[in-house]
């Protein structure tokens, strides 16, 4: 059989050839994605982050075609969880099902910075509120004012000082002069079995929760910091606008939207794949109505929107926390 016989140039030739060609190579056999994606939520099961992060996993799973497995890593105020996905591999295989992150960076507790994680894209907004017991003696938001002002120290569960529906609580016990004591817990869930329990007098919840245990006959839903029918609650129940007025809530309130990070260095392609995912979820007529039974708004953005709107809402978040004694 005959030889066939290269030349030094033609050798090189070839071996240029392949290194040009093994680059669409690999991209064309390490497609995203091939195997199961982790999504985290940093707080402890039970509560609407832990509910609403298994039903989104849910629908990716559906969407992407591979198995997505929910877990949830709570403590540190959050930091914990944000701080597992901010160290993972980014190749959009570690997930991160979160509001803001932006809370910890300010206090200086974080051990990632702002810039170590990208918002995929913004899911959905959050309604949350001011709840007692049932026994409570409270009727209305007003006679737990007063009562408050004119007793200092009533102790109020809320689900961690990383968060932003306690920042939202912490914000409205200073403007409204409550004078509470905050007690934090690893989550709503632990908030709310200390409600239920009495071991606090009041608890911030989010409006999921509120509304389910409210229906139950276990706790009394005093105040909605957002307007309470467009999160399925009673149109009756006082709201931060219907209170204090529209120009406190601008100065002294912030809305709660829910993100989904990656690690910053995730190829584009791999968040362009995410993204286009998130969207169809949130536009998803069957989502949708999960969400509202959740009294949750699927309400779907753009990781490039969200960046663009992010140092408002930084400075925003800072002014809150300078306002509760946070931060200096």
């Amino acid at each position: 059989m005959r030889r066939m016989r290269f030349s030094f140039k033609e050798f090189m030739t070839v071996i240029s050839v392949i290194f040009i060609l093994l680059p669409c190579a690999l991209s064309a056999v390490e497609k995203y994605p091939t195997r199961p994606i982790e999504i985290v939520t940093p707080f402890a099961p039970g509560g609407l982050s832990d509910i609403e992060g298994r039903l989104f996993s849910r629908f990716l799973e559906k969407e992407l075609g591979v198995p997505v497995i929910h877990t949830n890593k709570p403590g540190g105020a959050t930091v914990i969880g944000v701080s597992y996905v901010a160290n993972a591999k980014p190749d959009g295989y570690t997930i991160l099902n979160m509001a803001d992150i932006i809370v910890p960076i300010l206090m200086g507790t974080a051990t990632y910075k702002l810039e170590d994680l990208y918002p995929i894209a913004q899911k959905s907004i959050v309604g949350s509120t001011i709840c007692v017991s049932k026994d409570a003696p409270w009727k209305s938001f007003q006679e737990f004012v007063e009562y408050a002002r004119s007793h200092p120290g009533v102790k109020w569960g809320n689900n961690g000082w990383g968060s932003i529906i306690t920042l939202r609580a912490q914000s409205l016990n200073k403007f409204a002069k409550l004078n509470l004591v905050g007690v934090p817990f690893d989550g709503e869930a632990g908030a709310l079995m200390a409600l239920l329990g009495n071991h606090v007098q009041v608890a911030t919840l989010s409006a999921t929760t509120a509304k389910t245990q409210s229906e139950a006959g276990k706790v009394r839903v005093l105040f909605s910091f957002d307007a309470p029918a467009g999160f399925g609650l009673d149109a009756r129940i006082p709201d931060f606008v219907s209170v204090f007025g529209k120009e406190a809530k601008d100065m002294y309130d912030i809305t709660i939207p829910t993100y989904i990070w990656v690690p910053s260095k995730t190829p584009v392609e791999v968040i362009r794949i995410l993204e286009r995912a998130t969207e169809n979820i949130c536009k998803s007529p069957e989502f949708v109505t999960e969400e509202r039974k959740l009294c949750i708004n699927a309400t779907f953005e753009p990781g490039k929107k969200v960046l663009e709107g992010m140092p408002r809402r930084v400075s925003i978040i800072r002014t809150l926390m300078r306002e509760v004694g946070a931060i200096k």
